[in-house]
């Protein structure tokens, strides 16, 4: 289709992916490729940038603390506040 990828690797993950905060990173991650690639939308800075595994903690260890420990939105939700405020 003509399309850019790009490779998520997960420290200490094989193919699969087994642990919970890594699947829904990826989850998460799929739904904004498809939303840049597919909707048209603009797309997140880990896609034209890329992100490391370690600035990706970082980012949710803030989110964490912004939130009182329970991540963003008041939930475990991982995904920035402008993805939310976007409702993806």
């Amino acid at each position: 289709m003509n399309k850019d990828f790009v490779m998520l690797f997960y420290p200490g993950e094989s193919h699969s992916i087994r642990k919970k905060e890594n699947q829904v990173d990826y989850h998460y991650r799929v739904l904004e490729w498809f939303n840049h690639y597919v909707r048209g939308d603009e797309a997140p800075k880990w896609i034209t940038e890329g992100v490391t595994h370690l600035e990706r903690q970082k980012e949710i260890e803030k989110m964490k603390k912004e939130n009182g420990g329970k991540g963003g939105s008041g939930g475990s939700d991982p995904r920035s506040d402008a993805t939310r405020r976007r409702g993806r």
